[in-house]
């Protein structure tokens, strides 16, 4: 709610609601996700956290494709508690700075 009362601004909002939630969490990296122009998939619009290297490995999905792209796609969450024996998951940088959840 602070975020839209300070900015209305999209990039702003979405970068102070972002690390808000990574931070009241204590998750190590957050990222936000919105439908691309065409309606066609999704783009990576904010990370914030760890990692961010990593995590810009794949920047856009497909339905289906990829996490982003499954949620996309069946309009339901995905919680996982070992992405390195899930092969939807695709970012193998992401694995391979030892997140697991």
């Amino acid at each position: 709610g602070r975020a839209v009362e300070e900015s209305r601004d999209l990039d702003s909002v979405l970068s102070m609601a972002l690390e808000a939630v990574v931070e009241s969490t204590s998750a190590e990296s957050g990222e936000i996700w919105l439908a691309d122009r065409e309606g066609e998939g999704v783009v990576l619009r904010r990370h914030h956290g760890a990692a961010k290297e990593a995590f810009l490995e794949i920047s856009d999905s497909r339905p289906g494709e990829g996490y982003p792209g499954i949620v996309v796609e069946t309009g339901s969450p995905i919680l996982v508690h070992d992405l390195t024996n899930d092969d939807r998951f695709l970012r193998q940088k992401v694995k391979a700075a030892g997140f697991r959840t």
